[in-house]
């Protein structure tokens, strides 16, 4: 649905369905201190309208609503408001429409250039992220069965019908609860993974040190034991491609006893390279030319066996 500049302005005053899946940690592309910074103003959120797959997305609206109609049967009415919880009056959210004339079921679309987390027609799959999104979506309306209709790479039609889940819908609210707290609060959730951490601190440091303290200490010494498990790990599973590929011999394919092929090894074509350092020096001012600097980050490097800085 493409929402106007005051309606979205309007939504970080809720926990909307988009938020969902950013509070339970199965967003790709968001996290909950960049959320939380969202809520409470202190970032402006980010201006997608222009992308491609977005763009996609509103123009092509329509055109399934018009698709689910057509295929189903059924009924769909637009809803231009955003609608808001009955009892949690922080909780709320803009659906694509309603089924039928009684209001008890909803649709959600969505479109997408590939078909990763989507079950075949008519089977109840779909990405966890669209899941929770859903799923919230029907405890704001009460809805008793949402509707998805996706279009897969602008030719695969798939649809799926969710009915109520009372037990998830409890354990979204919980967890959406907790996380209004903050943002009335005005204080951040407890950064817990890698991109929460740069949302928090950002990309730039200064040059001193700071004591680790027991608890640091201790994680530090769970990092040097995960990484010698995975390379005792790593180490093992070469172990057993030598031993399947010593068995293999010459033949590209392996198959199990049912005749179904279970690994294949095969030559691969020459990979042509771009020699970038010979380039650079018959070529000095054209390189320079197409540089290209990144953005700035922060590596993080662990120093064992007392290694200096």
């Amino acid at each position: 649905m493409s929402l106007t500049p005051e309606q979205l302005e309007q939504r970080l005053n809720y926990i909307c369905g988009s938020d969902c899946s950013t509070i339970l940690g199965l967003n790709p592309w968001s996290n909950r201190i960049e959320l939380w910074q969202e809520k409470t103003r202190r970032i402006v959120p980010k201006d997608i309208s222009d992308k491609p797959g977005v763009k996609a997305g509103n123009f092509l609206e329509p055109a399934v609503r018009a698709w689910f109609e057509a295929e189903s049967g059924l009924k769909v009415t637009t809803e231009p408001n955003l609608l808001v919880h009955p009892l949690h009056k922080w909780m709320a959210g803009n659906i694509d429409g309603w089924v039928g004339d009684d209001k008890k079921e909803i649709l959600e679309i969505k479109t997408t250039n590939n078909d990763v987390g989507w079950g075949k027609h008519g089977q109840n799959k779909i990405p966890d992220y669209y899941l929770c999104q859903i799923t919230h979506y029907m405890a704001v309306t009460c809805a008793q069965v949402c509707h998805v209709a996706v279009l897969i790479r602008g030719s695969d039609f798939r649809t799926y019908r969710f009915e109520r889940n009372i037990e998830l819908e409890d354990v979204i609210i919980e967890k959406e609860q907790e996380f209004w707290k903050f943002v009335i609060s005005d204080n951040p959730p407890q950064p817990s993974t890698s991109d929460e951490v740069i949302s928090f601190h950002g990309y730039t440091s200064v040059p001193e040190s700071i004591i680790a303290d027991q608890s640091i200490e201790a994680a530090l010494e769970l990092i040097e034991q995960s990484k010698n498990s995975i390379k005792s790990i790593e180490k093992e599973k070469e172990q057993l491609e030598a031993k399947v590929k010593l068995f293999m011999g010459k033949n590209e394919n392996l198959l199990d006893s049912s005749g179904k092929i279970v690994a294949s090894w095969k030559p691969t074509a020459p990979i042509k390279r771009f020699d970038v350092t010979s380039f650079k020096k018959d070529n000095e001012d054209q390189y320079s030319k197409y540089i290209k600097q990144t953005e700035s980050s922060r590596r993080f490097s662990i120093k064992t066996n007392n290694e200096g800085i």
